[in-house]
């Protein structure tokens, strides 16, 4: 619950209603604004929140939340303005998480973002009432709205923290206030806005500015370009190789599950998890990381383990009608995130014939051609059999994928109709792109 009073020291101006009404929920979409909700009117590129406001004092929302200039009186409800809805969305998300008062982990990082934030609240989940980001909901809306769902139960909250442009992520930082940061890795994403890998680990090693004195810090061993934003003051852990204080000694994929031997902290720590890639061996080494920093029995790292869910297109492994397996990875990609897919897609076939269908990967700048090219000679070099490309923008993949069987799509639809012409029984098939590309759609039609 969120008293109304909270909105007003965010910033926003009350207009019209009860300046003592409590907020049960706050939405931004106009057909969850029941009763007891804050509604905040965003205008989006398909639909503008200010027009659904007769809809939302009909559906019994008890306030709403416009920009200046754009409000009106509504019957029986609390009408607040600011300059930017979304800001202010964000600053009383901000007094919300100050006045729970718990312990926030934040999770950045070109990378594994979403998958460590999985695996670490799973893990965290049976020692403290847990709240974590839902899905991928990581960006100026989501992590507010992450942050309305706290309940005076929850001891721990952890916060995605995603990033597209420079200031970001800062931006996000400042709203969760971690005392624990996570960052998971350092490459290329976003370079378009980002510029360079060093802009790309100077936003992202924004969140080891934003953390409090005597805060801890969980980052990626000998990564040199997270140097330069170390803070003396900070309790600094390491994780995966060579040579972090957490990493994984053992990664055992079996028929139940893969069995992981990690060292966290000099303790050996043994658990049972439901993924076998192994670049999820360094998602693991940071959520123990981060379990261990904030104050979590080592004895009990597993217990949690069989609860572990990755979010939706995040590798998810579903068999195929005519055996074989597909792998919905299809949510994202960048150059380095698509060859780890890659490598787990060979290795998971085990000498099965492999299909790779990719979209393209966006916001890549001037380079972006070159950036395929070199996942592509990433495709020849790793074996995959079969590489279809989806959209023009994917077509730079085909001309350095030497010795890969290849096909091209020139949209999503096109390749709904490729696909069953291409597709074996017993293929072993990778859905990865960025998502703009809509890879997503193929998975029926490649199950």
């Amino acid at each position: 619950m969120i008293p109304l009073a909270v909105a007003e020291l965010a910033g926003t101006r009350l207009l019209s209603g009860d300046p003592g009404t409590v907020i049960q929920s706050v939405t931004t979409d106009s057909r969850a604004a029941g009763p007891g909700a804050l509604f905040c009117a965003l205008e989006g590129e398909r639909a503008d929140g200010h027009d659904f406001l007769d809809a939302v004092r009909e559906a019994g929302a008890a306030a709403v939340l416009c920009r200046t200039g754009r409000s009106r009186p509504l019957a029986g409800v609390c009408v607040l303005e600011a300059g930017e809805p979304l800001t202010a969305l964000g600053a009383i998300a901000r007094q919300v998480r100050r006045a729970w008062g718990g312990q926030v982990i934040g999770i950045a990082g070109s990378n594994g973002k979403t998958s460590t934030k999985d695996l670490l609240a799973a893990l965290c989940a049976p020692h403290v009432p847990t709240l974590a980001t839902h899905r991928n909901h990581n960006n100026r809306l989501g992590l507010p709205l992450t942050l309305f769902r706290l309940e005076p139960a929850h001891a721990l909250c952890i916060c995605e923290l995603g990033t597209s442009e420079i200031g970001e992520l800062a931006e996000l930082a400042a709203i969760a206030e971690p005392g624990i940061g996570v960052i998971t890795n350092i490459a290329p994403e976003h370079l378009e806005f980002l510029g360079d890998l060093e802009g790309v680990a100077r936003e992202e090693g924004s969140l080891l500015a934003a953390l409090p004195a005597g805060g801890d810090a969980v980052l990626p061993a000998h990564e040199p370009l997270l140097a330069p934003f170390f803070r003396a003051d900070l309790r600094t852990t390491t994780f995966g190789e060579p040579g972090g204080e957490v990493r994984c000694l053992a990664w055992e994929p079996g028929e139940h599950g893969t069995r992981a031997v990690l060292d966290v902290l000099g303790e050996r720590c043994e658990l049972v998890v439901p993924l076998r890639a192994a670049h999820h061996a360094s998602n693991l080494a940071a959520a123990a990381g981060a379990y261990a920093r904030a104050g979590l029995p080592l004895a009990g790292l597993g217990e949690g383990a069989a609860g572990i869910e990755l979010s939706p297109f995040r590798g998810q492994e579903h068999a195929r009608a005519g055996g074989g397996v597909l792998v919905n990875d299809a949510y994202n990609a960048n150059p380095a995130s698509l060859e780890s897919a890659l490598a787990a897609l060979v290795e998971l076939a085990a000498g099965a014939r492999t299909v790779a269908v990719l979209g393209h990967m966006a916001e890549l700048g001037a380079d972006e051609a070159r950036w395929h090219a070199e996942v592509g000679r990433a495709c020849a070099r790793l074996g995959v059999d079969v590489v279809v490309g989806v959209g023009e923008r994917a077509a730079p993949y085909a001309s350095a994928a030497e010795g890969c069987e290849w096909h091209a799509a020139e949209s999503v639809e096109a390749a709904e109709t490729l696909l069953p012409q291409i597709l074996r029984p017993g293929d072993f098939v990778l859905l990865k792109g960025s998502r703009s590309a809509g890879i997503e759609r193929l998975a029926e039609v490649a199950l």
